[in-house]
């Protein structure tokens, strides 16, 4: 489904969508003497009209969130 909470389009095997990747800050899991880290990496779609105006962002690694694409761009302008 894709990220847009207001679009309901169903994944389509990327045609003309755009697929995001974020990877979680990593965990340590086990118990006892067995530790190890664990990355979890969640996967994100926008269809492609909503790709067209929109992107899918994580700031401070928080959730990531869909943004309008040009408030993504001023904000990186800003940042610089």
């Amino acid at each position: 489904m894709c990220a847009n909470s207001s679009c309901n389009h169903l994944f389509d095997y990327m045609r003309g969508g755009k697929l995001f990747l974020f990877q979680s800050v990593p965990l340590d899991a086990g118990d006892g003497d067995f530790q190890e880290r664990v990355h979890v990496v969640e996967h994100f779609w926008l269809c492609r009209e909503c790709a067209s105006s929109m992107t899918v962002v994580s700031q401070d690694g928080g959730s990531p969130t869909v943004v309008p694409l040009l408030a993504q761009r001023e904000q990186e302008r800003i940042e610089g």
